[in-house]
């Protein structure tokens, strides 16, 4: 990598503080695209920010009050005892997102004590955040056994099928993921009162259990959505996708879900729409086509999408609506 470009990373939700990531790594694209967390822990320039001027702007309101702060992460595709980790960020918790606002952000290198400098060009990016689109759930018809046959054991399962619903503004060109995960209840808590940021980080009383055998199979069935697939064994499985086909029209998704039978557990599906801005769409299914060429042997090469001026990376904006369908024990 050329040593005159650094990895800036930002998203921007709105009622949050935004995170700065700083770093000289290419493996830097998160698992879950809404939340810090890395493949392998990426290497930092920078200790603290006294080489650093960071400055945000939005309006006439100009934030360069940066300090740094570390995150514990948890990475469960590390083969390690302790699969927890920490990721350093640059906050400035007097700046509050807000929907509708554009923000932006300028990042130069200042020289050492001796008066010397790296050599890293100025950073600069812009961004928009959108507003927030609310989403319906209805359950479709009631739980209905049937047969199936899994690693040649026959089993009872119960299907439930939903209708996720949102309104897609008119006139204008959105973009959204929506993302499915299950959370097992480790102790009692009311699902709405969570703060979803404690939730990804596994730090609260609960757990998020993507490969759990109460879950057969979640998938999405006549209203298929025409966009990217995002699914991992440590992240939600969902959806990366544009408006060409609905702009300014209801959408509706149709989700099935699938229960063992002998499993009598119970916990929740946390159903996430995220309105993202265009940057965050062009830079997220950069990444996914690259990542998708790598098992066609004819593929050309993608280039990831970047809107950081003298670097790479991504600043963009967000805002995410947040209902749950909860599983009760199966019969």
């Amino acid at each position: 990598m050329d040593k005159s470009q650094i990895v800036l990373h930002g998203i921007l939700m709105e009622g949050k503080s935004p995170k700065i990531i700083l770093c000289e790594s290419l493996n830097t694209f998160p698992e879950y695209p809404f939340n810090i967390k890395y493949f392998s822990q990426p290497f930092y320039i920078y200790e603290n920010h006294k080489n650093l001027e960071i400055n945000m702007y939005c309006d006439s309101n100009q934030y360069n009050n940066f300090e740094t702060k570390s995150q514990e992460v948890y990475n469960d595709s590390w083969t390690s005892v302790n699969a927890t980790n920490y990721v350093n960020y640059f906050i400035d918790e007097s700046l509050i997102s807000e929907a509708g606002k554009y923000y932006s952000i300028e990042i130069k290198e200042l020289p050492d004590e001796y008066g010397n400098k790296i050599g890293y060009k100025d950073l600069k990016a812009k961004t928009y955040i959108p507003t927030k689109i609310p989403i319906t759930i209805e359950q479709q018809k009631d739980v209905i056994n049937y047969e199936e046959l899994i690693y040649n054991n026959s089993d009872t399962l119960y299907n439930s099928v939903y209708h996720i619903s949102f309104s897609d503004p008119v006139s204008t060109d959105d973009y959204y993921y929506l993302s499915f995960s299950k959370v097992i209840c480790s102790t009692d808590f009311i699902m709405d009162t969570v703060d979803m940021d404690d939730l990804w980080n596994r730090s609260a009383g609960f757990s998020f259990n993507f490969n759990s055998t109460i879950l057969y199979n979640l998938k999405y069935g006549e209203a298929n959505i025409e966009g990217m697939n995002f699914v991992s064994d440590n992240a939600s499985a969902g959806f990366l996708f544009a408006d060409e086909s609905f702009n300014g029209e209801t959408k509706i998704v149709q989700v099935e879900i699938i229960n063992r039978q002998e499993i009598n557990d119970f916990g929740y599906f946390v159903v996430e729409l995220m309105h993202v801005s265009e940057e965050y769409y062009k830079y997220y299914k950069s990444v996914y086509t690259q990542g998708y060429s790598q098992y066609i042997t004819n593929a050309e090469s993608t280039q990831i999408f970047t809107n950081i001026e003298n670097g790479i990376g991504i600043f963009a904006g967000a805002n995410m609506s947040t209902s749950y369908i909860k599983l009760e024990p199966n019969p």
